[in-house]
């Protein structure tokens, strides 16, 4: 059994680097990118070092993707091999991380469930192999990110859990409905709050929406849900079409501006989404000095 990491670091307010993929451009999902991510050896340590000296307290070890199911979907003839990605890259990044937090990522499969497209047995094990490779390469807490369907994060949840090993944070993108308070598949903030109390979770988040001016009204209605810490990855803007594909378009100064806002909202773990880079980072690490001496200088 895994010795459980403790939580009481969650209830930081931590800046954290949630894409390593999106500074070395490595966003093709027809590949395994994460494994991609490893062949840019000398790119991927640049960025990790570039992190490390912007000051970042935490970053998600990219492994979103690394279970049997999309291993399967691509046609991996040997499954067990690419687990091991899971040890790589967890490996490499504690070497350059020291005592910098670990977030190890598992993100949603291409079957639906509500359409019938995949047992739940069959994901729930997916799931619990991913976590338990998580959990045995030490990760310091699992981050269930991106998800729409939440029966899917349910299950995801309850894999991490049953490591024992790290606390489990459960994100959901929001950015449909009326209001831009629902996912894709129709799950609405409060709902996931509700179900995640079910589950025990140690933090709850968002992530990847659409459309990151939204966040700071899904953060205060998650707040107002609950009294667990709150994850927040805005990406840098919303997307844009450019040559090369979808684009972020914000410069770190004008995206820093977000930390305010989404800080006021309740959230105290923010990390960089989609686009974001060292620059960034830095630039959210500033925004949060700055947050911080106002405060100071409003108690004293």
């Amino acid at each position: 059994m895994n010795q459980r990491t403790s939580t009481s670091w969650l209830s930081e307010a931590l800046v954290i680097a949630g894409d390593l993929a999106g500074p070395i451009g490595l966003r093709d999902a027809r590949q395994l990118w994460e494994s991609a991510l490893l062949d840019e050896a000398a790119a991927f340590e640049l960025t990790l070092s570039n992190l490390v000296a912007a000051g970042v307290d935490a970053w998600v070890v990219p492994t979103d993707r690394v279970n049997p199911i999309t291993l399967g979907a691509l046609d991996d003839a040997d499954a067990d091999k690419s687990l091991a990605l899971i040890d790589e890259m967890v490996q490499r990044t504690r070497a350059a991380a020291g005592d910098i937090k670990l977030l190890g990522a598992l993100g949603p499969v291409e079957p639906i469930l509500a359409l019938g497209e995949i047992e739940e047995a069959e994901m729930a094990a997916a799931y619990q192999t991913q976590a338990q490779r998580l959990a045995d390469a030490g990760v310091d807490a699992f981050l269930c990110r991106s998800f729409t369907e939440l029966r899917a994060l349910v299950l995801a949840v309850s894999a991490c859990q049953k490591t024992d090993a790290a606390p489990v944070i459960a994100s959901m993108s929001f950015d449909a409905g009326l209001d831009g308070l629902e996912t894709v598949m129709g799950a609405g903030v409060v709902e996931m709050c509700d179900e995640m109390a079910k589950l025990d979770v140690d933090g709850l988040g968002v992530d990847r929406t659409e459309f990151p001016d939204g966040l700071p009204a899904i953060i205060s209605v998650m707040r107002g849900a609950t009294d667990l810490p709150i994850y927040a990855e805005p990406n840098a803007g919303a997307a844009e079409l450019g040559e090369t594909g979808r684009v972020y378009p914000e410069k770190p100064a004008t995206y820093a501006e977000r930390y305010a806002t989404i800080s006021e909202a309740g959230a105290n773990l923010v990390a960089g989404g989609l686009g974001t880079s060292a620059p960034h980072i830095a630039a959210l690490i500033r925004a949060r000095q700055a947050r911080q001496r106002k405060q100071a200088k409003q108690k004293g």
